[in-house]
């Protein structure tokens, strides 16, 4: 990976197919490198600064070992009644878990890490407000069989077959699917100042 020579590279410390993917569409040139933590680790009463404090252990194992790229770590959680709604555990855990969200308002928090080959460092979260539409029970049937609720916040993806349970959203709607690119991307930016507005496409 060190014989590389691109300053627009990332290594994106997370083995989400949906952050990748919102990243390399973009046009970054990407290297995988999941960081492994035990999560259990790392207990907080407030989601904004678990998945804060989640997303720079991520961001941190890996530069400690690789300083030659830029690192970017994320977390995800879905928050209902300020307690966090992690990801379903079996069919009948995702069922619970949408039963309380149905024709309710949740909260989607995402903590990112970004940090330079040269230590810098920003930390921050994204949250935004979904709302969903009152869910049948044959709907949550349904879409339980279909095993695409298995390892996502929620149980659910706004960009996937569960775009029609979402009835309102108020803030970023990639932070939805895993990583707020609007507020990643300035500031990659800020760090890199010699980026300009699609500097990836020189």
């Amino acid at each position: 990976m060190n014989q590389v020579n691109n300053k627009y590279s990332l290594i994106l410390a997370s083995a989400s197919p949906r952050r990748k993917n919102l990243l390399e569409k973009l046009g970054l040139k990407l290297f995988v490198k999941p960081a492994h933590i035990n999560e259990e680790a790392y207990k907080l009463a407030d989601p904004s600064e678990l998945v804060q404090l989640l997303a720079e252990k991520k961001c941190e194992k890996i530069w400690k070992s690789t300083k030659d790229f830029t690192i970017l770590g994320a977390d995800t959680t879905v928050v209902f009644n300020n307690k966090i709604i992690g990801k379903p555990k079996s069919k009948n855990d995702a069922l619970r878990i949408w039963s309380l969200l149905s024709d309710q308002t949740h909260h989607v928090i995402s903590g990112y890490c970004i940090i330079n080959p040269d230590g810098r460092k920003i930390v921050k979260k994204v949250t935004t407000r979904v709302c969903f539409k009152d869910l049948s029970t044959e709907e949550m049937e349904a879409f339980v069989l279909t095993d695409n609720w298995k390892d996502k916040a929620g149980g659910y993806e706004i960009q996937g077959l569960n775009a029609f349970w979402v009835k309102e959203i108020q803030g970023s709607y990639t932070n939805v699917m895993g990583l707020p690119v609007a507020e990643v991307i300035e500031d990659l930016k800020t760090l890199h100042p010699t980026w300009k507005a699609f500097p990836w496409k020189e």
